[in-house]
């Protein structure tokens, strides 16, 4: 499942696709970024974990810069009528109680209700019905889907919606694979409220994966250090948070600039936000590097001088910062290093391995 499969599967069309397609590649990175880190998950794990991405994207995109631009939620005696007609149009469907007839019909109302030519209505309550089929029967890919477009069309709060749909599902999936399903989608879901500093949904999605998911060792040690790291991500947060609200008024402010892009790119790994901030910001070293980054550089002499840059910056800083700086250095010379000869591959390939080495 990769990074234009989520652009596919997100159902988005027309204005804000490009930028659509820049966020699936951030959301498919929290997935592991690549075919072979997914490649030891099974098929329908894949697909599910690509639902929430999908779900998160899709969001992402409706409540964007130009404000939130989904529809308010339908009054109560409006979805009454619209759940009238679905009813009568669906009576056949309705009927059938087997656990694949209620997967068809589910599927079969979340598409309908993707019809832009419908009232708003008619669309919140075909796709609230295609969820409740999704519960009923604990189908999480079901479920995630319509959410998804629930989320990319309607004004509701995405992770209210999601934890309350997990947990009626978590009552039918008891399973082993249910429970790891669960558990993946729960760590996926915190790494992204934690990615928009909704550090309180964080917290409640790693408690929901603790509660649902495997109890074994090594879901415990998983769970220790995504709190850990969550806990240290919210105090740096909390430490620029003036800046980050003082840019509100005044963008350009260097000092805030430099904080709020080493907050990006140091504590959250957001490089390409940071460095947005870093380039206006006070310290000048910083600020030449991120305009090197900014400006994606693939002449290979330009990639490797942004590389020995943030090795210079490395041989000045201490304990984790020596170690991302180094990480970051070797980013920019593996996308040239086959391109490299003699002493300068010997050179770009004994500090990548270096960079790996401390990186482990």
């Amino acid at each position: 499942m990769s990074a234009q499969c989520l652009v596919k599967r997100s159902g988005i069309r027309g204005r804000g696709l490009e930028l659509t397609r820049v966020r699936a590649a951030h959301y498919y990175q929290g997935m592991g970024g690549n075919e072979a880190a997914l490649s030891t998950c099974s098929l329908n794990r894949k697909w599910i974990l690509s639902g929430i991405c999908c779900a998160l994207l899709a969001l992402d995109i409706a409540a964007g810069a130009e404000g939130d631009l989904r529809a308010p939620v339908p009054d109560k005696v409006a979805l009454a009528e619209a759940k009238k007609t679905i009813l009568q149009d669906f009576e056949e469907e309705y009927a059938k109680t087997s656990e694949k007839a209620r997967r068809r019909l589910g599927r079969e109302l979340l598409e309908a209700g993707q019809d832009a030519e419908l009232g708003t209505a008619q669309q919140y309550a075909l796709l609230t019905e295609a969820n409740r089929q999704a519960m009923t029967i604990g189908d999480i890919g079901l479920a995630l889907d319509s959410l998804r477009a629930i989320a990319s069309q309607f004004q509701v709060n995405t992770h209210v919606v999601t934890r309350t749909v997990l947990a009626r599902i978590s009552k039918k999936r008891t399973d082993a694979e249910g429970r790891q399903e669960l558990f993946d989608a729960c760590l996926l879901l915190a790494e992204e409220a934690k990615k928009e500093d909704a550090f309180p949904a964080a917290r409640s999605y790693l408690k929901d994966a603790e509660a649902w998911g495997p109890k074994t060792a090594s879901v415990r040690g998983t769970l220790r250090q995504r709190e850990r790291v969550l806990s240290e991500c919210e105090k740096a947060f909390s430490a620029i948070r003036p800046a980050k609200e003082n840019l509100l008024k005044n963008p350009d402010h260097p000092q805030s600039n430099l904080l709020v892009g080493r907050y990006y790119c140091f504590v959250k790994k957001e490089w390409d936000q940071g460095m947005k901030h870093l380039a206006k910001g006070s310290d000048p070293k910083f600020a030449e590097i991120a305009a090197g980054e900014l400006a994606s550089p693939s002449d290979r002499e330009e990639c490797i001088a942004l590389g020995d840059a943030w090795w210079d910056m490395a041989d000045l800083a201490k304990g984790e910062e020596r170690k991302l700086f180094r990480k970051r250095a070797a980013v920019w010379y593996r996308r040239v290093m086959n391109e490299c000869k003699g002493i300068s591959r010997m050179m770009v390939k004994q500090r990548v391995r270096e960079a790996e080495e401390a990186g482990q």
